[in-house]
């Protein structure tokens, strides 16, 4: 606009004088965020080592059912991944509970991991000693940061 104003490309348009005070919003919109730095990739090489999960909700209408949440496990090893609809994030834990279930059984192996943001959904002390009876380690990742669970962000996309 300042180029077009000054050699007078088109008519009618007023004089432009350049500010300084323009440039900082310039720059603050062309930040961007730095990129998760390259780390190889490795799959766990056995089912159910590494279980990742995520919780997406609160959705901003219903499903059909009326679920207000959508619950995703991913098998690391597998991609094999279950998705549960629920109409309160309450159910979490149960969820949780019925897929071990499941998939223990089919495979006749244990979860060893679960992995998942720090969402509040697996934090409570009932489900951490529940953890530690059946020999699962909890990993958290962090908030907001998909190429650290993946696995489970994709599966969420996908759903």
């Amino acid at each position: 606009m300042i180029l077009m104003s000054k050699h007078e490309i088109v008519t009618g348009l007023p004089k432009i004088e350049p500010s300084r005070s323009n440039y900082k919003a310039c720059i603050l919109g062309k930040q961007t965020r730095e990129r998760a730095p390259h780390q190889s990739f490795h799959r766990s090489k056995t089912p159910l080592k590494i279980i990742h999960s995520d919780v997406c909700g609160l959705l901003p209408q219903p499903s059909f059912i009326g679920a207000w949440y959508i619950l995703t496990f991913t098998d690391d090893c597998l991609c094999y991944g279950c998705v549960y609809f629920l109409k309160n994030n309450s159910h979490v834990f149960y969820m949780f509970q019925t897929f071990q279930a499941h998939v223990e059984k089919q495979l006749k192996k244990s979860i060893c991991i679960l992995c998942n943001d720090e969402g509040g959904e697996h934090t409570f002390a009932v489900y951490c000693n529940y953890y530690k009876q059946h020999g699962i380690h909890h990993q958290f990742i962090q908030p907001n940061t998909p190429h650290q669970n993946s696995a489970a962000k994709q599966k969420k996309k996908l759903s």
